[in-house]
């Protein structure tokens, strides 16, 4: 009786739920020429786990080795655990380990393709070419081999292993992570792992590195693979332990210990995105250490040494940012950020044109309608109010493009807002309502911004000069009667929507704005602007009356 060897070559996952063989079904002897064997670990696979009767076997002792199957030979048992149940039965298991680890991760839904993401972001074809490129050749450029070298004490920065994609809500992160995850899903990606704010699998790291592990396990290397289920097997509890633990012992060490010649035929790039959206700034910021710190040490020199890079793509959250900023991570790490200097404008004009002029071919309202349509001034008005983003952009076609909807008449409703229809935005609103959520004081918040506005929109009086938003902070802390630092501790977890310095913010997008002052979009977050012009009245007021000093040369000084 043999058991084959099991196919190693495997990047299909396994189903959730085995069958289960009937355990009386017949043996056939090594002369048969129908012997079976063990079914593949991909799409046609039933299950990770069988068991067989077999006659009974002796007792073991200290001087016997495996009796198990008496009056059998050629037994080959390969990267299986063997356990004897009752004395005449076999729980045979092959690569347990990864069976534990599958049943893990799986309804989790966190892959690139997962159905959970379905449709999934993805770049406008002829869109984000300039920033696909350059991290495009982060991922593929070919600077392992200074990992290699145990003697090296230090990486320079050409040889950054951890690539941070940042940019506030709605620039399209998602969607250039997307893109990449796809563009390489065939050679270097070898992990993906997408967070999300609104599932309550995604919002946490628990499951981050068991991921990980499990697609770097059903890549292309079989000693990878044996070694992964080999530490699984060897440790279970490893599957409930710290995130810390099952990097180190589910992806460095079985990387690190792998012979480097087996180096150059593993994907090499591990895509975490929406980082941000993991809950809790204490999660994030264990992420970002977990594998930082497994790179280098405190001194900026290498610790492990494994062929993998991450790109984290995520909003540059005060807490994120400071992580990369740490002097340890600068020499591995590198970043870009999406601004205008990659042509972001020009891609929202192309992807709105695009998009109208298929509305246009495909609605069939539309045939009385003249192209090119909207006209060239309506596009350049819709890119100034997208400010960079592209979610604006997308909320816009899904609203004029709806099935049932007259695409003119819609494009002139969401372009009368905050007069027009308050659902044109609602994808958009949806996320900056989020984010205003996301303040630990909201009164606070929006004491904040309405006074910001309110001295943004001041006349010039002679001799005194507009307010300037550059001082800002200051002067809005002393006006309001906040204490040093109030303001920029209320605004912190904002930055995706403003722009925040030491000395001064500003708002990101007119979109943001919009929201802020439509009370049938923003509800609880609505700037009444006559309300903020009154606290702002009654503050200068008090300490004009304390203080003796005149209100301009106040707000001047």
């Amino acid at each position: 009786m043999a058991f084959p060897r099991q196919t190693q070559n495997v990047q299909v996952l396994p189903p959730l739920n085995p069958r289960r063989r009937p355990r009386d079904s017949p043996e056939q002897d090594d002369s048969s020429s129908e012997r079976r064997t063990r079914p593949r670990l991909d799409s046609e696979v039933d299950n990770f786990e069988e068991q067989r009767d077999v006659p009974e076997s002796p007792t073991l002792d200290s001087t016997s080795r495996v009796t198990l199957f008496p009056q059998s030979h050629h037994i080959v048992l390969h990267d299986s655990s063997v356990t004897a149940i009752g004395g005449n039965q076999i729980n045979y298991t092959e690569e347990a380990g990864l069976r534990l680890l599958y049943q893990e991760i799986a309804q989790v839904g966190a892959f690139y393709d997962s159905e959970d993401r379905f449709p999934p972001p993805r770049c406008h074809p002829h869109t984000r070419e300039a920033v696909l490129a350059d991290i495009s050749a982060w991922i593929t450029e070919q600077n392992t081999s200074s990992l290699q070298n145990s003697n090296q004490d230090s990486v320079q920065s050409s040889q950054a292993l951890v690539h941070w994609l940042y940019g506030p809500a709605g620039a399209g992160k998602s969607a250039i992570a997307q893109t990449l995850a796809e563009s390489f899903k065939n050679s270097h990606l070898a992990a993906s792992f997408f967070f999300s704010r609104s599932s309550s699998k995604r919002n946490n790291p628990r499951t981050l590195f068991t991921t990980v592990a499990y697609c770097l396990a059903v890549s292309k290397d079989t000693k990878l693979r044996a070694a992964i289920d080999k530490a699984v097997i060897e440790r279970h509890v490893i599957l409930g332990a710290s995130i810390e633990s099952q990097f180190l012992e589910l992806v460095v060490k079985p990387l690190e210990n792998l012979p480097r010649e087996r180096w150059g035929n593993l994907p090499k790039v591990v895509i975490i995105d929406g980082l941000d959206e993991c809950q809790g700034s204490d999660s994030q910021r264990r992420v970002l250490t977990t594998i930082l710190s497994q790179l280098v040490d405190d001194k900026g020199r290498p610790r492990f040494r494994i062929p993998l890079r991450f790109l984290i793509a995520s909003r540059p959250e005060p807490q994120i940012r400071n992580i990369f900023n740490k002097p340890e991570y600068l020499d591995i790490t590198t970043r870009t950020e999406l601004g205008d200097n990659y042509s972001t404008s020009r891609d929202i004009e192309r992807y709105l044109r695009d998009s109208f002029h298929e509305i246009a071919l495909t609605s069939d309202v539309m045939r009385s309608v003249s192209l090119p349509w909207p006209s060239q001034g309506v596009i350049d008005n819709l890119v100034q109010k997208a400010s960079g983003q592209f979610i604006y952009a997308s909320t816009l076609i899904k609203y004029v493009s709806g099935e049932y909807s007259d695409p003119v008449e819609r494009l002139e409703l969401a372009l009368g807002l905050p007069i027009g229809d308050p659902d044109a935005f609602s994808d958009l609103d949806l996320l900056y309502r989020q984010i205003m959520s996301s303040s630990r004081n909201k009164p606070r918040v929006l004491q904040i911004l309405g006074a910001f506005y309110c001295l943004q929109k001041m006349p010039e009086t002679p001799p005194y000069p507009r307010f300037h938003p550059r001082k800002s902070i200051d002067l809005m802390e002393n006006i309001l009667l906040l204490s040093p630092g109030a303001i920029s501790l209320a605004l912190r977890g904002l930055h995706s929507v403003l722009e925040i310095n030491q000395d001064s913010f500003h708002f990101r997008h007119k979109s943001f704005e919009d929201f802020l002052f439509d009370e049938r979009r923003s509800d609880e977050f609505f700037l009444d602007l006559p309300l903020h012009h009154e606290l702002m009245t009654r503050c200068c007021m008090k300490i004009v009356t304390e203080t003796q000093t005149d209100i301009m040369q106040l707000i001047q000084s």
